[in-house]
């Protein structure tokens, strides 16, 4: 489990001219409450815990200007979402969605590959879903816990 606050997003921003943060594996936020430092026009942080995507929620600000909170799997919510993004936007990816519910303690990580299946590890079919729907050619994109696959 690692974190946005490793990365310098005012200059990517201002290196890529970046619009859009989007990031999947919202947790308690940390990622998110650093992004919000930076000057984006649109956030979208998702989770699939609802009560963490809550919590969260509740403690960054749920009025938080520009934030669109998402509860549910990675990949639904990019399908849903990647045709509202115009492909004149520049997106920041950060890519952490894995292991539902165990870096949290809720669950082991074992029960999380079990209860999630595929779920557990949706990096490669996030991926592909951006690909294929989107020029991503002037995205950025951070994987987060890249050695776990």
């Amino acid at each position: 489990m690692g974190a946005l606050t490793a990365f310098d997003v005012d200059a990517l921003v201002a290196n890529h001219q970046l619009d859009v943060y989007f990031e999947t594996g919202t947790g308690e936020g940390v990622s998110l409450r650093h992004a919000l430092r930076t000057k984006f026009d649109k956030y979208y942080t998702v989770d699939i815990d609802k009560d963490l995507l809550e919590r969260t929620m509740h403690s960054v600000g749920s009025g938080t200007i520009n934030v669109n909170w998402v509860w549910g799997t990675s990949t639904e919510a990019i399908q849903t979402i990647l045709p509202t993004l115009p492909n004149a936007c520049r997106v920041l990816w950060y890519l952490d969605a894995h292991f539902p519910g165990a870096d949290f303690r809720k669950i082991s990580y074992e029960e999380s590959i079990r209860q999630f299946k595929e779920v557990a590890f949706p990096l490669e079919d996030e991926l592909r879903l951006i690909c294929s729907k989107r020029n991503a050619s002037n995205d950025v994109f951070i994987l987060d816990d890249f050695v776990l696959y």
